[in-house]
Formats: structure tokens, C-alpha cells, sequence
């Protein structure tokens, strides 16, 4: 009830009343701004004013008739804005409530208190496992499984926590049983630090923890704790190395196998419990967060990119725009490149399960400590162009510049590079000159921001045309002539040969991969699900021509490449389809495929989307008379459209369907259905599956 008052008393801001002008604080950035309203008589309705909207100046009682809003002496504003500024900070640590303001401070207090909070918890399940489980209590050796715990405080933050909590833990539980001692307790803390140093972000596998536990009990168990026996209590050289003998043959077996049982099963959970807390505070923590609203403009990219070196103008990217397949023509130009020996960087965006995904090389996503590392340096960077302009890098922004700096570092033959929104002024067009611009589907989609006809959309994405063209080539996908007209004056512009994919021809197709022939190549297999990703192959196959790639090398990367989420078997009994198909092309390419390979079946579709779609003209594509929908919605998104809200829509919209929270929960009752179930609507939905 203490901490709810308290909570309660900082919530409000305070107003200061003066006579008969009401001066209020007004917080922005962590800025104290002092005002007044206007002639205003207590009690009296106030209006919103800039950002701030103290709606009834009045005075508030909680049960217990503590005043909840004071009104303060003139003198006192400056006071109350700083008592207030203090009063945010600590409620949004201690409280944890998310705040895209929060300044990165209270994310690092935030997340040192997580840490601390999860390390507590080890220390007195260590304890509980030593003192009350382990025996015997007292003598030269004790049979505990105490290290399981601190193994875990050690994979999750490293050798300075693990090595505190073992002895801190070692230290209270000595304390209140047999009695401390201190050459015991660095035993402890070399033992955790040992841990830490073994296993923090390495994976622990059976070859690694047999090797640790074996050598850290012959040097700690025997070697350490031998010298405190003999030195310290007295035994003998024989009885003090026979005594940890035993307590080293009997402990060292069940260290290897309660280890190894852990990892196996809880590894997961523990790693990502272990980066979120990682990435909890500061720079990091915002560079991974959602970007709600896109920010776009180049002037933020191009003074980030000039402070770190502008690594951008040593590559050679192929860089890719559309609204539908370009995820899908990236991969098929990476499988390609790579399959011709290449050293291919691929940036893509969003991620589907792990922010590591946007950022790859030769397939193999960067690192967790690689991409740290690029954070630090940006982060430094982004300070001073926060400093000068009063804005802060976007999220994608830092990204883009992550990706530069690493496929720069790595030496990248090709980079094969993906548009986050648009083309024009969106943060990859950054690059003053390319080797090959690619345009694939244009269709209507962020049309706030890009334009509300195709033909608008395709002039910015068309801006990602360069006059400085490696190959001298445009490529684009086969589509409506009034976007290949737009592309087309501006290749011409940029002094670029346009190539438009053609027409493949179709061969059938085994399972739900197609088989085709394109420009004298026959017996063409796509190694991506779905009739629409011909059209994708296609491009990829112009891009390779482009870059005079043989006929072997273009058959090997079209079988070889992944992209998931599209058009993708995730389970079987019942069959699961997931795609990411978002608008209306794409949904018009997905209902073509279902009929392709699933004709007459009885299928469940499972779709969520976000609150900024236009989503009726999808649902009545996928609507053959006889399909049930079942509505969700994307967990922790913003901008996702709640599962009851996207059900009554889409019954007003004269499509009936019923709904569920979440997608788990929506796939079984969709097994009940049918035996084929289609999930789609949002690539955001696929981390929900998994």
C-alpha cells in the first residue's frame, strides 16, 4: 500500500498557482519548461496547452488524505519540475514501464535492476542447494550441487557476476550455518569466475563442460581447497588430498550431467533471458526496439555515415527495392553469388525471430559480440549528431550503418541490399553509387507516406537508380506498364540500360516448388514455395546475367535458396503454410498458389495484420465460400491491430470468422477445422509461431 501511495504521489506533475495564473512544468526530453496558462480560478477547467493537459486543477485525496497534486508557491516551480524529472526516472526503473522517451539512463537502471533481481535469485536457490540440500554439512567434503545456479548467473552475464553471486552466496550461507571463511569463499569466487569465462556466450557443449569441470575440480577442488585444509584446519597432506579426492569423484560426474541436462533443455530460455537483459540498457537497447513510425530523410544517415569513415562507398551493393519479392529476390541473388564463389554480404529487414537475421555473411548471421561492437562505435557517433541537431538516429538507421561497417570490415565481393521503405529517402539509398539497382512488384502499400497510385510509388522507389552504375544495368520484374514507364525515364535519366524479366515458362512444379525454363535455360527448379516466386527467379536470373554468371551457378543458387515466411511448410497433420503476404498483390499471389497445389481443400486461415492496412480486400481474396478465418494479432506491436477488433471489422466488412489472443491459441483451434491451415497477413506474426 506504501509503494501505491508513493506511485501515486510522483504520478502526478506538479502545478505551481500563483494568484490568478496557473504556472505549470512541462516535460519534454527530460527539459524543465516553466509557463503560464492565463488568468484561471481554482477549480477551473484548463485546456491542453502544448504538450501538457493538467485537465481539473483541483486537489486530490488519496484513502488516506495525502495530497496527490500540491499547488505550489511561484518560487517553487523550479523545485517541482526537478522533483518531478526525479519522479519519472525512478518510476520508470523501479516501476519498469516502457517508454520510448525514456532517456538511457533509466533503461541502464532498468536493466542493472533485472540483473540484479535474477542474480538474488540464483544466490539464494545456491544457497538452499548447498546448506539444506548438500551433505554432509560439516567434515572435508559435501556432496551439493550449489554450482548449477552460478552456472546459469555465468551463461547469462559473464565471470564478474557469476563469481560475485558464488561468493556472496558462499558468504551468507557460511555465515548463518558453519561460519565464514574467507579462502573458502575466493575458492568460490574462482570457481564462478572460472564458469564464466567457459561458458558466457559459448556454447556449452558436452566436449567443452566435461574438459571445464574436470580441470576446474583438479585445480579449485583439489589444488585450492587442499592447501586451506592442510594450512588452515591442520590435516595432513594425505587426509586433506584423499578428502577432496572423494568430494572431487562423486561432484565432478554430477556437475558434467546436471550441466548437460540443463543446456539441453533450458538453454534457450536462458540465452534469450541473457541478451534481453543484455541489450536492456542504453544505445543497444533502442537500436533493437520496434520502430513504430518510419523516419525517413537522408540528412541523419549521411552525417552518421560520414563520422564513421562512409564504409558504404567501399561496396559493391545490389541494391533492391519493391513492395512485393524483393525478400525473395535478395535471397535468390545471394544463393546465386554465393554459388558462384563470391563473398556476399545481404542486409534484409525486418527479422523474423532474431535481430541478428538482417545482418548476414555467406549466409552466417553476425555475431552477437560483432554486433555490440558496431553499436559502441555508432553509439558515439550518434551522440554528437544528437548533440548538434536535436534528433536522435533512428533504429534502421543505425542498422544500415551497422551493415556497412561490417560487410566494409569483412571485405564483401557483393552486397545484396534490401530497401527498409521506399527508395528515395530511405536510409540504404545513403550510397552514392551502386553496382546494379533492382525494382521488383510495386503495389499499393504506405501510401501516407510513398503515394496513393502505383505510378507515385514507383517514381521514389525508382530513386535508388544511380548515374553511378557499376554494370550500367536496371532490372525490374515484369508488371504493369505505367510503373515500368516511371522506372524507365528514370533509368533513362541515370544513362542505365533497362532490363525487364520476362515470361517463364512453367514445366509444373513438384510439391510447391515450381519447375520452369527461362532464356534457353530449361529444367529450372526454385528452391522457394509458391507460383509467384517464378517471377522472383526470374529477376534474380537477369541479375546474375547482368554480372555474366554462368548457366551452372544461376541453376545451383535458384535450388539452394531460403527465404522463410514465404510461402513456407512450417508443420504437418495438419498441413501449416505460413506467408508474409501483407497487401493485396501479395495475398493475390498466395490465393493463386493455394489453389495451385491445395485445389478444393478445406482450409482455416489464421491472419492478423497492423492497424494501418487496408486488410478487406485481402480477406476477400482469400475467401473461396468455403474457408473459415480465425483472427489474431501480432504480440508486442504497436501497431497491430487487436484480434477482437480485425473480427468485427471484418464482419462488417461481410466476413465472418472468430478469434483468439494469440497465435498458438489460433493454430488449435484451427486443427479442429481442417487439415490445411493458412497463416498470414503479417511477417511479424512468424516470431509468434516460434
Amino acid at each position: 500500500m506504501i509503494i501505491k501511495i508513493m506511485y501515486r504521489i510522483f504520478l502526478i506533475k506538479p502545478i505551481a498557482f500563483f494568484g490568478k495564473k496557473c504556472y505549470y512544468i512541462s516535460i519534454k526530453d527530460n527539459r524543465v519548461d516553466s509557463g503560464e496558462y492565463g488568468a484561471v480560478k481554482y477549480g477551473s477547467q484548463c485546456r491542453s496547452y502544448g504538450e501538457l493537459n493538467c485537465g481539473r486543477i483541483r486537489k486530490l485525496l488519496c484513502p488516506f488524505r495525502i495530497p496527490l497534486l500540491h499547488i505550489y508557491p511561484r518560487k517553487k516551480v523550479r523545485y517541482a519540475g526537478i522533483m518531478y524529472c526525479a519522479s519519472v526516472f525512478i518510476r520508470r526503473c523501479f516501476f519498469m514501464q516502457k517508454n520510448k522517451k525514456t532517456k538511457g539512463g533509466a533503461r541502464i537502471m532498468r536493466a542493472a535492476l533485472l540483473r540484479l533481481t535474477a542474480c538474488a535469485m540464483m544466490i539464494a536457490l545456491a544457497i538452499i542447494l548447498c546448506r539444506l540440500l548438500g551433505f554432509p554439512q560439516t567434515g572435508a567434503y559435501r556432496v551439493e550441487i550449489s554450482f548449477l545456479p552460478i552456472a546459469v548467473v555465468a551463461m547469462m552475464f559473464g565471470p564478474v557476476w557469476a563469481g560475485a553471486s558464488y561468493g556472496i552466496a558462499d558468504l551468507l550461507g557460511a555465515a548463518v550455518t558453519t561460519g565464514i571463511n574467507p579462502f573458502i569463499t575466493l575458492c568460490k569466487v574462482a570457481f564462478g569466475a572460472a564458469m564464466g569465462f567457459a561458458f558466457y556466450k559459448k556454447k556449452p557443449g558436452i566436449i567443452r563442460t566435461v574438459v571445464f569441470y574436470i580441470v576446474a575440480g583438479l585445480v579449485i577442488d583439489i589444488g585450492m581447497m587442499s592447501l586451506i585444509f592442510i594450512y588452515g584446519f591442520g590435516y595432513s597432506v594425505k587426509a586433506a588430498l584423499g578428502y577432496r579426492l572423494i568430494g572431487f569423484a562423486v561432484n565432478t560426474p554430477v556437475r558434467i550431467l546436471l550441466m548437460i541436462l540443463t543446456c539441453k533443455y533450458l538453454m534457450p530460455l536462458i540465452s534469450q533471458y541473457g541478451k534481453k537483459l543484455e541489450r536492456g540498457g542504453g544505445f543497444a537497447s533502442y537500436a533493437n526496439g520496434f520502430q513504430a513510425v518510419p523516419r525517413l530523410g537522408l540528412d541523419r544517415i549521411r552525417m552518421l555515415m560520414a563520422l564513421l569513415g562512409n564504409p558504404q562507398d567501399k561496396l559493391h551493393c545490389i541494391h533492391i527495392a519493391g513492395t512485393n519479392g524483393k525478400g525473395s529476390v535478395c535471397a535468390f541473388a545471394e544463393s546465386i553469388l554465393e554459388a558462384a564463389g563470391y563473398r556476399v554480404g545481404k542486409y534484409i529487414s525486418p527479422n523474423l525471430l532474431c535481430v541478428n537475421e538482417r545482418i548476414t555473411l555467406c549466409g552466417k548471421e553476425i555475431s552477437d559480440s560483432e554486433l555490440n561492437g558496431l553499436f559502441r562505435k555508432i553509439e558515439k557517433c550518434s551522440r554528437k549528431i544528437e548533440k548538434k541537431t536535436g534528433e536522435q538516429v533512428s533504429q534502421f538507421e543505425i542498422w544500415t550503418a551497422a551493415a556497412f561497417m561490417y560487410f566494409a570490415e569483412h571485405e564483401c565481393d557483393y552486397v545484396v541490399l534490401e530497401t527498409g521503405l521506399g527508395g528515395e529517402f530511405d536510409a540504404t539509398n545513403v550510397i552514392s553509387r551502386n553496382t546494379m539497382a533492382v525494382l521488383t512488384q510495386i503495389d499499393l502499400d504506405h501510401m501516407k507516406l510513398l503515394g496513393d497510385t502505383v505510378e507515385k510509388i514507383a517514381a521514389t522507389k525508382s530513386k535508388i537508380i544511380k548515374a553511378a552504375c557499376e554494370s550500367g544495368v536496371t532490372v525490374v520484374t515484369g508488371q504493369k506498364q505505367s510503373v515500368i514507364d516511371v522506372i524507365a525515364a528514370q533509368a533513362q535519366a541515370c544513362g542505365t540500360r533497362l532490363v525487364v524479366s520476362g515470361e517463364a515458362e512453367s514445366e509444373g512444379f513438384t510439391g510447391i516448388y515450381e519447375r520452369f525454363s527461362y532464356r534457353g535455360m530449361e529444367h529450372l527448379q526454385s528452391g522457394l514455395g509458391g507460383i509467384y516466386q517464378v517471377a522472383n527467379a526470374c529477376t534474380a536470373i537477369e541479375i546474375a546475367l547482368a554480372l555474366n554468371i554462368d548457366e551452372k551457378y544461376i541453376r545451383e543458387g535458384l535450388s539452394k535458396a531460403k527465404n522463410p515466411a514465404r510461402f513456407e511448410i512450417i508443420g504437418e497433420n495438419p498441413t501449416e503454410i505460413y506467408d508474409g503476404a501483407h497487401n493485396p498483390n501479395g495475398i493475390r499471389a498466395l490465393a493463386a498458389s493455394m489453389e495451385r497445389y491445395f485445389p478444393n481443400a478445406d482450409r482455416t486461415v489464421v491472419f492478423a495484420c497492423m492497424r494501418d492496412k487496408d486488410f478487406m480486400p485481402s480477406l476477400h481474396m482469400l475467401d473461396d465460400g468455403r474457408t473459415k478465418f480465425i483472427f489474431t494479432t501480432v504480440q508486442n506491436n504497436e501497431r497491430a491491430m487487436g484480434a477482437a477488433e480485425l473480427c468485427e471489422a471484418a464482419k462488417a466488412g461481410g466476413i465472418a470468422g472468430e478469434y483468439r489472443d494469440d497465435l498458438k491459441s489460433a493454430i488449435a483451434a484451427a486443427e479442429k477445422n481442417s487439415s490445411l491451415i493458412l497463416i498470414c497477413g503479417s511477417l511479424y506474426l512468424y516470431k509468434d509461431r516460434f
